[in-house]
């Protein structure tokens, strides 16, 4: 079965290319007859009940009862054993084992038949003495060993990540070799951030930013009025060239190093961990205006003032385009291709129009590949004559959170594209974040 061109059920599967998994073995055939055992015998128990409680049963009509059941629970597993993957791939369910097997999905799916199974039990010790619960506990065992089967005895239930994963940038190496490690924050980190999985799963994240980093990158930034960032925004959002000078670099590095742990940790896909970046930037960060923010920095207050990432990170704080060069700055050090968004913003009102930075997410390849609903998203397209497009990411949230390819709806019918200023981070031969 060639598994890189497949449709499955109308639902099309894309595999990379490179990718060669092991046939459906015996076990997997096996486990999965239970399986197709026990959704019948649910059906039949549901109609039992419903009999039932329409009439009183019949002498007799424990036969009737237990003729379905006994009739599932061995001759479809044991159809499904001597055939193999044949029923599977008549019935174009062998990439679904397949898929479910290598990304791991089973793991969770026969530890949840297994609670059902004990759940069946318990119902039918109140009717074991009517064939109802004979059926039940049938049920049971049909569910019992599929959790067995897969959870114990399934060739292969361990997936192979670096096919499922995006390939790190040189600059994240150093991480555990146990892809199950998270990398906890540095241990005098302040603030430290919660950083939230799509599953829900909360993580600390954080880094020290000792005091001369900080005060350096405030001095480089207010000598440019607090607008370095319109005239040099890789400088601001890299922090590895004049006149930063690396200044930070290694700090954003580390964080870096944390987020793309949670994100391995979880499988992310590349569009997914995209959107964790942008999630936490939009819930971590407090939206503040320059003028009210900067009253203690040296110069201050500033009108405009657009902090560089470790910046951002110290003060927890900042305006539109704080957050938008923060979230920049980590997809970039992730190995994204992101931008820099200059838009304006009409007024409802007939004043003058606002300006306003945000997130690109560079739409092509394995993300919009892995989402399957492109014509869905909000893009805004390059400036530069490259054809590219982004996928709009706001970082302005203040405590909540939309994903890539969401303009505001408020806004969509009045946002304007001033510049698209693309932000990218490359590799030297030894391994060093370079411009």
């Amino acid at each position: 079965m060639e598994l890189t061109q497949l449709d499955w059920w109308g639902f099309r599967l894309r595999i990379p290319g490179d990718y060669v998994p092991k046939p459906v073995s015996t076990v997997e055939s096996l486990a999965f007859g239970f399986g197709v055992s026990a959704g019948l015998e649910l059906l039949w128990l549901s109609w039992l009940c419903y009999e039932s409680w329409r009439a009183p049963l019949q002498p007799w009509d424990w036969l009737y009862d237990l003729a379905i059941p006994v009739l599932l629970c061995l001759p479809i597993p044991l159809s499904f054993l001597f055939v193999r993957g044949a029923v599977a791939d008549a019935l174009r369910i062998s990439p679904w084992l397949i898929m479910s097997r290598e990304k791991g999905a089973m793991a969770s799916w026969d530890r949840a038949a297994f609670r059902v199974g004990l759940l069946v039990a318990m119902a039918a010790l109140f009717r074991l003495g009517r064939s109802f619960g004979i059926a039940c506990l049938l049920l049971t065992l049909d569910m019992v060993l599929f959790h067995a089967l897969l959870g114990r005895f399934q060739e292969c239930k361990d997936f192979t990540r670096r096919r499922w994963s995006f390939s790190l940038p040189g600059w994240l190496a150093g991480l555990s070799d146990n892809p199950e490690q998270v990398t906890g924050p540095d241990s005098d980190a302040e603030p430290a951030y919660a950083f939230l999985a799509p599953d829900g799963t909360r993580y600390k994240v954080g880094i020290r930013i000792a005091p001369d980093v900080l005060l350096a990158l405030r001095k480089i930034n207010a000598e440019s009025g607090g607008c370095l960032y319109r005239k040099d925004p890789l400088a601001v959002t890299l922090e590895d060239r004049p006149p930063v000078g690396k200044i930070g670099q290694d700090e954003l590095l580390r964080m870096c190093r944390q987020v793309v742990s949670i994100c391995r940790k979880h499988m992310l896909t590349p569009l997914q961990t995209a959107n964790a970046v942008l999630s936490f930037v939009q819930l971590a960060i407090q939206y503040g205006f320059d003028e009210d923010t900067t009253k203690d920095f040296a110069g201050g207050p500033f009108k405009e003032y657009g902090r560089f990432p470790v910046e951002t990170i110290h003060d927890s704080v900042g305006d539109c385009e704080c957050t938008a060069i923060l979230c920049a700055s980590l997809l970039a050090y992730l190995g994204f291709k992101t931008a820099l968004l200059f838009v304006t913003i009409a007024d409802s009102a007939g004043g003058e129009p606002t300006c306003h930075v945000a997130t690109g997410l560079d739409a092509e390849g394995a993300l919009l590949a892995e989402s399957g609903v492109a014509d869905a998203f909000d893009y805004i397209a390059a400036t530069d004559g490259s054809g590219r497009r982004y996928l709009y990411g706001e970082t302005a949230m203040d405590g909540s959170s939309m994903a890539f390819g969401s303009i505001p709806p408020e806004w969509k019918d009045s946002l304007a594209v001033r510049r698209v200023e693309p932000i990218e981070a490359q590799v030297t031969a030894a391994g060093e974040a370079v411009a």
